[in-house]
C-alpha cells in the first residue's frame, strides 16, 4: 500500500516538474505568463524529450541526473506558481460556485473526476497480467532499465522494436524508473499524460470560448474513449503533445508577438513527438508544412518565413541526437522513412502493405481502417468543420493543418504498416477528434449557414458513435484499472524473487563483457552493465548484413553469430520464449495479415534453430527452463 501511495504522489510531482520546467521555457523566451499551466506542461514535456535525447546519445542518463532534474522542474514550479497559489483557488472555488446549481453540470465534473481518478491510479500501477508480455517483457521494459543502467540505449542491432522506437517514450519511463518498480512504467502514459491531455483541453475550452456543459461533456466522451493501452509505448503522450503543438501554432497571442519564440517552441514539440513514436513522422511533418505554408502565404512577410525556418532547424536540431543514436544502433536515422537500416525489410525477409498487396487490396485495407470508429469520427468532426467553418482565418489555418496532418498519418500508417490502425494512429486522430469538437462548440465559430444546432448535432452524433462504438472495450480498459489498483494496494511485484535470481544465474553463466544474444520472456530482468545483452524481440525479422540467415539451418545461424562475435545464446526453451506454434497457430493462417505471418514465421524458425543449437553446443547454464550456450564449444557436458 505505500508503495502504491508512492506512486500516486511521484506522479503528481513529475508532472508539477513537467509544468515547471515549461514555465521556465516560458520566462526565458517570453518573459511573461502568457499561457495555461497545461500548455506549460506540454511545452515541458517537449524540452524534457529534447534534454533526454542529448543524455541519451551521451550516455550520460542516471538514476542522480534524472532526480535533479526533476528536482530543478519543481522547484521552477513551486517558485513561478506559489505566489499566485492563493488568487488561483479562489479563481477555482468561484467558478465552482457559479456552476454548482447547475445539476448537468456538477454530474459532468463528478463522472469526469471519478474517471479521472480511476485511469490515473489504474496507470500508477499494473498488474503483471495487464501488461502486454509479448510486446513489453521481450523489449520495451528492457529500454529504460538500459538507460538507467549505462547512461543509454545500448546498439542493439538485433531488435526489431530498436529499429522503430526513436527512445522518447523510454527516456519518460527513466522518471518513473529512478524511484519506483517496473509496476508503475505506465505512471506516465496513460497516468500523467491523461492528467496533461485534460489541462490542454480545459485552457483549449477558454480559447475557443466553450461553454461549460459542453466542455464537460468534451471532456467526459475523452475519457470514456478508452486509453488504447496496447504497451507501454506512447499513446496519451502523443495526444498530449499534438494538441500542445495544436495551441501552440493557433494562439493569436503568441502569433502576433515574438515569432521566432514560437518557432522554437513548435519545433521542439515536433521533435517530442517524433521521438516518442515513428510512426507520427507524416502526421506532424505535414501539419507543421501545412501551417506554416499557410502562414507565410497569409501574411506574406520574412517573419513568417523565418519562423518556419526557425521551427524546422529546431525539430531537426532536437530530434538529430534521437537519430543519430539510433543509426549507430541499427543502421537508419529514421525507420522507414531515412533507410531501413538492419530491419529485416532491407534484405527482403519482410514486406510492406503496399509491396505484399495489389491497388485493389489496398483500397479495401483503406476502407476497413477508415470506416472504423476513430477514424469516422475524425472524418466526420472534420467535414463538419468545413461545412460549418469557423471564426476567423487564424483558425481555420490551423484546424486545417490539424486535419490534412491526421488525414497524411492514416494514409501512411495503412501504406506502410496495413494493421493495428488504431494502435498507431490513435496520438494524431484522438487529438484532433477532440479538439475538432472544441473548435465546433466555440462560441462565434458557427456561420450563419448552420447556426449554433448544427455544430451540435454534429458533435453529439459523432460523441455517440465514438462512445457507443467502444462501449464494451472502454468498460473493459476501467476494468483492467481497477484490477490494478487492487494490485497497487497488495504491492503484488512486477517479478517475483525467484525469477531475478533466475536471471541472475543466466547472467552468471556468460563471462563478464561477453555480448548474450537472447530470447527469453523477460530480457528486462538483465543487468545490462555487465554484459551486452542482445534483445531479439523480432528474430531474423533484424539483425547487421547480410540479414539473419533463415530457414537455412542451425548452423548457418550459428556462423552468422560468430561473424559478429556473438559466443554466447541464452533461450527460454521450455516456453519457446512465449511464442509457441499452439499459441500463434492463428498467425500463421492464410487470412491473417501478411506482415505479422512473416514475423510470425522468421521468429518460429530461429527458435527451432536455437533449440538445434542447444543440443549440438556445450549448455554453461541450463535450469530445465533456460538454457545459455557457447557457440563455440560442441556438445558433451554441463559446464
Amino acid at each position: 500500500m505505500g508503495k502504491f501511495l508512492l506512486a500516486l504522489i511521484w506522479g503528481l510531482v513529475l508532472l508539477i516538474s513537467l509544468t515547471g520546467w515549461g514555465s521556465l521555457l516560458e520566462r526565458v523566451l517570453y518573459r511573461a505568463r502568457r499561457v495555461d499551466w497545461g500548455l506549460r506542461a506540454g511545452w515541458g514535456l517537449a524540452w524534457t524529450l529534447a534534454v533526454g535525447g542529448v543524455l541519451n546519445l551521451t550516455h550520460a542518463i542516471s538514476r542522480g541526473r534524472v532526480l535533479i532534474y526533476v528536482a530543478v522542474g519543481a522547484l521552477a514550479w513551486a517558485i513561478d506558481a506559489l505566489p499566485d497559489v492563493a488568487a488561483t483557488f479562489r479563481g477555482v472555488a468561484s467558478r465552482l460556485r457559479r456552476h454548482s446549481r447547475d445539476r448537468v453540470i456538477v454530474l459532468a465534473i463528478a463522472a469526469v473526476g471519478a474517471a479521472t481518478i480511476v485511469q490515473f491510479a489504474g496507470s500508477a500501477w499494473f498488474a503483471p497480467s495487464s501488461f502486454n508480455h509479448h510486446d513489453d517483457f521481450h523489449a520495451y521494459l528492457a529500454y529504460p532499465n538500459q538507460m538507467l543502467q549505462t547512461g543509454g540505449l545500448t546498439d542493439d542491432p538485433f531488435s526489431e522494436r530498436r529499429i522503430t522506437s526513436l527512445g522518447g517514450q523510454s527516456f519518460l519511463q527513466t522518471l518513473v524508473l529512478a524511484t519506483l518498480g517496473g509496476e508503475s512504467m505506465h505512471l506516465v502514459d496513460p497516468g500523467i499524460s491523461t492528467l496533461l491531455v485534460l489541462g490542454l483541453l480545459v485552457g483549449l475550452f477558454r480559447e475557443r470560448r466553450v461553454d461549460p456543459r459542453k466542455a464537460a461533456a468534451i471532456l467526459l466522451v475523452a475519457l470514456l474513449f478508452p486509453p488504447l493501452v496496447v504497451n507501454t509505448t506512447s499513446m496519451m503522450s502523443g495526444v498530449a503533445l499534438f494538441i500542445a503543438l495544436f495551441r501552440t501554432m493557433s494562439d493569436p497571442r503568441l502569433e502576433r508577438n515574438s515569432l521566432v519564440p514560437r518557432g522554437l517552441i513548435a519545433g521542439l514539440i515536433g521533435a517530442g513527438i517524433l521521438s516518442v513514436k515513428s510512426s507520427n513522422a507524416a502526421a506532424v511533418t505535414v501539419l507543421l508544412a501545412v501551417a506554416y505554408g499557410d502562414y507565410v502565404l497569409r501574411s506574406r512577410s520574412r517573419s513568417a518565413l523565418g519562423e518556419g525556418v526557425v521551427a524546422g532547424t529546431c525539430l531537426v536540431a532536437a530530434a538529430l541526437p534521437w537519430t543519430i543514436a539510433l543509426h549507430r544502433s541499427s543502421g537508419t536515422f529514421l525507420f522507414p522513412f531515412l533507410g531501413r537500416g538492419f530491419h529485416g525489410s532491407a534484405y527482403g525477409r519482410l514486406q510492406f502493405p503496399y509491396q505484399s498487396r495489389s491497388v485493389p487490396q489496398l483500397l479495401r485495407l483503406a476502407f476497413t481502417d477508415v470506416t472504423g470508429t476513430p477514424a469516422l469520427a475524425f472524418g466526420a468532426l472534420a467535414v463538419g468543420g468545413m461545412v460549418v467553418g469557423l471564426r476567423s482565418r487564424t483558425s481555420l489555418a490551423a484546424f486545417s493543418a490539424l486535419v490534412f496532418g491526421a488525414a497524411a498519418g492514416i494514409v501512411a500508417t495503412i501504406v506502410g504498416v496495413g494493421f493495428g490502425i488504431d494502435r498507431f494512429t490513435y496520438p494524431f486522430v484522438f487529438a484532433a477528434v477532440v479538439i475538432l469538437m472544441a473548435g465546433l462548440l466555440g462560441r462565434g465559430h458557427a456561420s450563419s449557414r448552420g447556426g449554433l444546432a448544427l455544430p451540435v448535432l454534429i458533435v453529439a452524433l459523432t460523441a455517440g458513435v465514438l462512445v457507443g462504438g467502444s462501449w464494451d472495450m472502454s468498460k473493459g480498459a476501467y476494468l483492467i484499472f481497477l484490477r490494478n489498483v487492487a494490485s497497487g494496494m497488495r504491492g503484488t511485484p512486477l517479478a517475483s524473487a525467484a525469477e531475478i535470481d533466475r536471471f541472475r544465474a543466466v547472467q552468471k553463466a556468460v563471462p563478464t563483457g561477453e555480448p548474450l544474444f537472447t530470447r527469453l520472456d523477460e530480457s528486462f530482468l538483465f543487468d545490462f552493465r555487465r554484459n551486452r545483452i542482445y534483445v531479439a524481440d523480432w528474430p531474423g525479422s533484424a539483425g547487421p548484413p547480410p540479414g539473419m540467415p533463415l530457414f537455412q539451418g542451425a548452423d548457418a545461424l550459428a556462423r552468422y553469430f560468430g561473424s559478429h562475435s556473438v559466443r554466447y545464446v541464452a533461450y527460454a526453451y521450455a516456453t519457446e520464449a512465449g511464442f509457441s506454434r499452439a499459441v500463434v497457430f492463428a498467425r500463421l493462417s492464410s487470412g491473417f495479415d501478411p506482415w505479422l505471418q512473416a514475423l510470425a514465421r522468421n521468429t518460429l524458425d530461429v527458435q527451432d534453430n536455437l533449440a538445434s543449437l542447444g543440443r549440438t553446443r556445450t549448455r554453461v547454464f541450463d535450469d530445465g527452463k533456460i538454457f545459455v550456450i557457447d557457440l563455440l564449444s560442441p556438445a558433451g557436458k554441463l559446464v
